[in-house]
């Protein structure tokens, strides 16, 4: 796990899992290209995480599943800058990239 200051939507990687700690609640964005196995663990990673962090986190801090394309306002303002029209959802479930 890799922390990176000053998150932004461009540092979301598609191939991957990214964990945001908002202290109240951690979110698990999940990248439409992540394999199973990444998804899987992310939960545990976050779960160790809690456990291990220095501060003596609650172990029963909220953890929050959110989809690539399906972010909750909950999500999306604790970044600066968000383009809801970054990742274009069909509506058959299916994910395209949009380019401007």
């Amino acid at each position: 796990m890799t922390e990176v200051e000053d998150l932004a939507q461009e540092d979301l990687d598609q191939d991957d899992v990214m964990l945001l700690d908002t202290w109240e609640e951690i979110f698990l964005w999940i990248g439409r290209s992540a394999n199973e196995y990444e998804t899987k663990e992310a939960c545990n990673s976050a779960l160790e995480y809690l456990r291990t962090h220095p501060a003596g986190r609650d172990p029963d801090t909220p953890i929050i599943s959110v989809k690539q394309g399906y972010e909750p306002l909950t999500f999306t303002g604790w970044f600066n800058a968000w383009d809801p029209h970054k990742w274009s959802v069909s509506r058959a479930g299916y994910h395209t990239s949009q380019h401007h």
